[in-house]
């Protein structure tokens, strides 16, 4: 999953979730639930891109359980989940840009955080959202 500060909102691209759902969700009894949108979002270049279709998918950064994920999906498309800082801001997420990582919320705890290490790729920081049996950090 990518982090994404300028993002309206999630987004991802239809071809990478349903990769997801196979890699990911299939193998451990779940799938991805699909629902209509009428959303359009806009480019860099200003271009329309129309939404049809609204993912809610589960996603696992590893030890602390599930994460629902919701964004809306460009058909066809390859562009990796994104998500949004209005999206990052309701999670309570906190993001250390010295150290490359980010720290979310312990659930069913007061002030506990987890710490999850991202992958900076010179433009965005990337969260690995696959890991199913993994311990917290």
């Amino acid at each position: 999953m990518t982090l994404d500060c300028g993002a309206g909102g999630n987004l991802s691209g239809e071809e990478v979730i349903k990769r997801y759902e196979e890699k990911v969700l299939r193998p451990i009894g779940r799938a991805v639930e699909y629902v209509t949108s009428n959303q359009v979002f806009h480019g860099v270049d200003q271009k329309s891109l129309p939404a049809h279709w609204e993912a809610w998918l589960e996603t696992f950064m590893g030890g602390v359980g599930a994460a629902w994920y919701r964004a809306h999906m460009l058909a066809g498309s390859r562009l990796p989940m994104l998500l949004s800082t209005p999206s990052m801001r309701f999670a309570k997420m906190r993001q250390s840009y010295e150290t490359d990582q980010v720290y979310i919320p312990v659930p069913d705890t007061a002030n506990d955080y987890a710490r999850f290490d991202l992958r900076f790729d010179g433009m965005h920081c990337q969260l690995p959202v696959d890991r199913v049996d993994e311990q917290i950090c």
